[in-house]
């Protein structure tokens, strides 16, 4: 048989997909394994045992799902946010007390919505979206982190726009196209300022040219026709008679309740091109109308099919001048005037069912707040900032310089969904009906977004794209990243900030998300795309300027199969990122982008792992904090725990600490029942079952790690050689004549069944056994045609790999 001496000195490309087992060529094979479970991936190439984790808490409600929010004050102020199904509820990481749970009359995020919640923090403050409810904001309100409150955020003002509305009364049309075309509403609904006006519904629109006196008619010219069937010949009704609002046809005219609103068009005759609307169906051959005609119309008549109420909108401000009394100052009241009738409030006999009070009036570069109504004509507001554009007194502006908004995130428009700090600014973005729309406080006021055209000024932009495209994330990077359900984009002010005046927003890449929060590296961002399955990269290049979005999964799709719900990052012990899987998995990508190093291995405990969240470390020490919510099965019932990695502790959600020399170890309660590890003064002990909250070891220790066991496997590739003939040894036998594994630090490791080191696993209990460090014999017994090498380690201890050596034989 041949013989060749091999060495695999680097683990960290991680998990290989099955897809790519063919490609023994690929460099990165070379490096990478078939399973890493339970490991770190080394930068420089070795893989780690992960920690274990300690119990912290039961979450407050355990039944439903939970997630974690990390709050960072300050390097020694750090607090963990508990959210769960209608409640919050914040863990005093450092310095340290008992839970807070946060009161509010507020209804709070369901479970379903927990983790499409996006967040934000400025100092004691931290901002929650999610688009079913409005901008929370979370404040601490203790130095010791003791005292919490939530609240809707009350903007000063908030964003607003030019909102179409959706009247409450039908509207019937007397053609599908044409100018001059007659509207006739169910009510005196229409104002001379509706002129230029958009009616719409569907594709088709119309725009108003004329307010008929008595203002239950107007004409427009027809822009996008409507459909032919608005119009019904009525010619086997035979002619329409009648002087007054009782009106008889010659014939069964067919008509039921359903058409109470449609109108009825005199087509010859005197009265040709009247319009009237039915108000009752009153027989075979009878109806009502609004108004009588001029005269008995004796005539042919077409019917147009109504509008419902509510069904079509109307988009625009009042066509009129409008004048102000005064321009300042800021929370100073004034009066608006306008030259022809254009304010509503509400007046069910005229279908107007929404009030112009508590509108916005953008006009004179200035902002102000609808107060109170006096007529059509006038109304008083609210001067949010001051008319800076107005002219000497009077203070008037022409019809079409100004516009009538209301606030863009309400309970009827939507909220934002996604939030992030950008320049100064607090930005949001993605709600319900304006998907494709960011926005941009005031610079430095993060509750105030005045709008204005100084540089300072709140910023507002909607993105123009082929497809609805509704934004999903925001990313604080080099320019403000830009997530869609469908692309990427970027927004920046080019060689400036970012301001009303100047902002510029450019697709990069097309790949979407989901409603997942990325998470930054660097001036990378990494974030899931739509299908809730890859992961990819969104960095800048400078050789092509613009951004590019690496798949970081591209080697191996297997590893997020059932989806990703959340990414968490920690810079230390190897710069990785975490990924919450659909089945409770953790995702570990070891991500080192200068030494081209990333790498994915996998989690997995006596549970499911459903949410993590990463602080820095504690004041004198180098460890981050990762947290994680576990959903174990304990006595048969589900249970929610907060717990944390721990670099100690090799079992899971286990108790670790010192103590008086003794046998009885407590604080077990959560895990009552459970068989666990025992490891006292770092020797193993047998395992016990937990009863009444504690264990008891044998014999006396001081030092204590007891928990839940997990396993760490690493399982290599099929080795490949290239052969003198430039062959391959894929599918030949195999036999190892030796190997080795070099290790760090390590206690038990096994190697293909077989226990390395130079003590038996019998000889480990109850006995300390200092680590070994060194290349460690392995007896690898048979011959097939893999050769794959299973490392394991099952009990709670240390292990670190650092490289596999051996002399494998191949036949022919």
């Amino acid at each position: 048989m041949a013989k060749a001496r091999l060495i695999q000195n680097s683990f960290n490309a991680g998990e290989i997909s099955p897809s790519m087992y063919g490609r023994v060529e690929f460099p990165r094979y070379a490096n990478g394994v078939e399973t890493l479970e339970n490991w770190f991936l080394q930068t420089q190439g070795g893989v780690t045992r992960r920690w274990g984790t300690q119990y912290i808490a039961a979450a407050k409600v355990q039944a439903t799902a939970v997630r974690l929010i990390p709050f960072e004050f300050s390097n020694e102020v750090f607090c963990l946010i508990e959210l769960g199904d209608l409640y919050i509820r914040i863990h005093r990481i450092s310095p340290s007390g008992a839970a807070v749970d946060v009161s509010t009359s507020l209804t709070l995020y369901s479970a379903s919505e927990l983790f499409e919640v996006q967040y934000a923090q400025s100092a004691d403050v931290i901002y929650l979206t999610h688009a079913n409810h409005p901008v929370r904001k979370l404040s601490r309100l203790a130095s010791d982190s003791s005292s919490w409150s939530i609240r809707d955020v009350n903007f000063a003002p908030g964003p607003t726009y030019e909102k179409e509305a959706y009247p409450a009364v039908t509207l019937a049309p007397a053609a599908i196209s044409g100018t001059s075309v007659k509207f006739r509403a169910g009510d005196n609904y229409w104002l001379a300022g509706d002129v230029d006006k958009s009616i719409q519904i569907g594709d088709s629109r119309a725009i108003i040219q004329t307010v008929v006196a008595g203002e239950i008619e107007v004409t427009a010219e027809i822009t996008d026709a409507w459909p032919s069937s608005y119009i019904v010949d009525m010619v086997a009704a035979g002619d329409v008679n009648g002087a007054g609002v009782n009106i008889t046809t010659d014939n069964n005219h067919g008509l039921t309740a359903a058409n109470v609103g449609d109108a009825v068009i005199v087509t010859a005759g005197a009265q040709s091109g009247s319009v009237r609307v039915i108000t009752a169906v009153t027989g075979l051959n009878t109806f009502d109308i609004d108004a009588a005609f001029g005269g008995d119309p004796n005539a042919t008549w077409n019917r147009g099919v109504h509008m419902d109420a509510g069904a079509w909108k109307l988009t625009g401000s009042p066509a009129s001048s409008i004048t102000s009394d005064k321009i300042g100052p800021v929370g100073g009241i004034a009066t608006l005037t306008l030259a022809t009738a254009g304010w509503r409030n509400v007046d069910a006999t005229k279908g107007w069912d929404v009030s112009d009070v508590g509108k916005y009036v953008k006009a004179m570069g200035g902002l102000m707040k609808i107060t109170g109504w006096t007529s059509t004509t006038v109304v008083t507001a609210e001067i949010l900032s001051i008319l800076s554009s107005a002219p000497s007194a009077p203070f008037v502006t022409l019809a079409g310089t100004w516009t009538l908004e209301e606030l863009a995130w309400s309970a009827a428009n939507g909220y934002p969904a996604a939030v992030n700090f950008f320049e100064q600014r607090l930005w949001f973005a993605g709600s319900a009906t304006r998907g494709q729309t960011i926005w941009g406080s005031v610079s430095g006021d993060y509750e105030n977004f005045t709008a204005g055209v100084n540089a300072g000024d709140s910023v507002e932009y909607t993105i123009a794209t082929n497809d609805l495209s509704p934004i999903r994330w925001l990313s604080s990077a080099r320019v403000l990243l830009i997530g869609a359900s469908g692309r990427e984009f970027r927004a920046s002010g080019g060689a400036g900030a970012i301001s009303p005046t100047n902002i510029d927003i450019r697709a990069e890449t097309s790949y979407g998300s989901p409603k997942r929060r990325p998470v930054q590296i660097g001036h990378t961002t990494i974030f899931v795309q739509r299908a809730g399955r890859k992961v990819r990269e969104l960095e800048y290049s400078f050789e092509s300027d613009n951004y590019k979005g690496t798949d970081l999964t591209v080697i191996a799709p297997h590893i997020s199969v059932g989806g990703i719900s959340e990414l968490s990052y920690a810079p230390e012990p190897y710069s990785t990122m975490y990924a919450i899987r659909g089945d409770g998995q953790i995702l570990v990508l070891t991500y080192e982008k200068a030494q081209e190093v990333f790498g994915w291995g996998r989690w997995i405990t006596d549970g499911s792992f459903e949410s993590i969240a990463v602080l820095p470390p504690e004041s004198g020490s180098d460890e981050y904090q990762i947290y994680v919510v576990v959903n174990r099965t304990i006595g048969g019932a589900t249970k929610r725990y907060i717990e944390k990695f721990h670099s100690s502790m090799h079992t899971d959600s286990g108790v670790y600490g010192t103590m008086a020399l003794g046998t009885v170890v407590t604080g077990l309660t959560h895990l009552e029942g459970e068989t666990v590890t025992m490891k006292g003064d770092g020797a193993l002990f047998p395992g016990a079952v937990v009863a009444g909250g504690q264990v008891t070891f044998p014999s006396a220790i001081t030092t204590y790690d007891v928990g839940l066991p997990y396993v760490s496997t690493l399982v290599t590739h099929k080795p490949e050689i290239t052969t003198q003939a430039g062959g391959t040894v894929q599918g030949k036998p195999k036999k190892w004549n030796s190997l080795y594994v070099r290790v760090l630090d390590t206690v038990g490791l096994e190697v293909n069944g077989t226990q390395l080191g130079t003590r038996d696993p019998a000889d480990l209990l109850g006995t300390a056994c200092a680590p070994e460090t060194g290349d460690l014999r392995a007896d690898v017994m048979g011959i097939d045609s893999d050769a794959r090498i299973t490392i394991v380690q099952n009990l709670p201890f240390p292990a670190t790999v650092l490289a596999i050596i051996g002399e494998l034989a191949v036949g022919d």
